[in-house]
């Protein structure tokens, strides 16, 4: 894709992830290798310790382990799809084939700095948690052995999810960028308009059902340190949703505003032939010639049926069908919250 030199050297979860790719097995069963095996390293610390009997898994730890790996797995399948999106959407772009090019890898890649940077947070909580009892890191005991364990374990693990965030803000800022320099917008060529509606939509979606993990651990199980109140299921509630809604539509706000000054263009241009048409009519009628009227009158109304026409036309560039799909499931954390309200009420 890029013949010359990338704009930056690419981060180690892109570096993982592009060794995903390139293996012949499905995606979905390596991401799953890698939860059983940070699920056996997470609990074995436990057994390990002695803290747990072995080979048995404490339900916590069979949740916390699926959050890492469920971040890692969500990078990696909205850069395929970011992927895909840009390249529907080339059709449409005026600029250098080479600098659309890089905007895909940026698109795509997130730059090694930043995703260093946000390593050193989780031992600093466990740290804090450990010398100072501050912070939601959990301690089995308070061994030195334990300590360390936890030190290796959150420091590879924890980041992931604030990497996520950063990659979510940062790969959604560059599509709004990249259809913010579309110069003359062509609403009859609405496939290609409709690209990045996709990879925006399943972004809000992948917020929902990764955050969603929480909220199911906290109905069924029911785990003290997780607050599961029915005030923690309403707030979260409430944040998984605007974060869905905020992923979904504010990438495409720049572009719909392009797409609503196109309309107003067609429009005031059909208007002003149906303005010169009218007095073309009011003519022909002065003199005296019915036939040529007639024509003009006919044209009115051909006009008339164009103008409905372009007014109905859509200006937020995504399909129904996407709309309908990303609302089906934003309502998934709002039924969560009426199973825990009916648990709360039956037992």
């Amino acid at each position: 894709m890029i013949t010359n030199k990338p704009p930056f050297s690419p981060s180690i979860i892109d570096r993982i992830n592009d060794w995903v790719n390139r293996k012949k097995l499905p995606a979905w069963l390596i991401f799953f290798i890698f939860y059983l095996l940070f699920l056996l390293i997470n609990q074995g610390s436990s057994w390990i310790e002695g803290t747990a009997a072995f080979w048995t898994f404490a339900v916590r730890k069979i949740q916390v382990s699926i959050w890492p790996v469920m971040a890692l797995a969500m990078i990696y399948y909205l850069d395929r799809v970011a992927l895909t999106a840009a390249e529907n959407f080339r059709p449409l772009i005026k600029t250098d084939e080479e600098v659309y090019n890089k905007k895909i890898f940026q698109l795509t890649n997130m730059p090694a700095r930043p995703v260093w940077m946000l390593f050193p947070i989780g031992p600093l909580m466990v740290i804090l948690k450990y010398f100072f009892d501050f912070g939601f890191v959990v301690f089995e005991n308070r061994t030195i052995t334990a300590f360390l364990w936890k030190l290796i374990m959150t420091g590879i693990t924890f980041p992931l999810f604030p990497i996520f965030i950063y990659h979510t803000i940062r790969q959604l800022n560059i599509v709004s960028q990249i259809q913010s320099d579309l110069g003359e917008i062509d609403l009859f060529r609405s496939t290609p308009l409709y690209s990045f509606s996709v990879l925006t939509a399943r972004t809000g979606i992948a917020w929902i059902i990764t955050l969603s993990t929480t909220v199911l651990y906290t109905i069924f199980f029911n785990d003290p340190q997780s607050g599961a109140s029915t005030s923690f299921i309403i707030a979260f509630t409430t944040i998984e949703v605007v974060l869905a809604l905020a992923s979904f539509i504010l990438p495409l706000v720049s572009l719909h505003t392009k797409m609503e000054k196109a309309k107003g263009f067609l429009l005031d241009e059909i208007n002003q032939h149906i303005k010169n048409s009218i007095r073309l009519m009011g003519n022909e009628l002065e003199a005296l010639d019915p036939g040529k009227a007639s024509a003009q009158r006919d044209l009115v109304e051909t006009l008339r049926a164009q103008h409905s026409y372009v007014r109905q036309l859509p200006t937020w560039p995504w399909r129904s069908t996407t709309f309908r799909g990303f609302l089906s499931v934003i309502f998934l954390p709002v039924l969560l919250m009426v199973i825990q309200q009916l648990i709360e009420n039956l037992f």
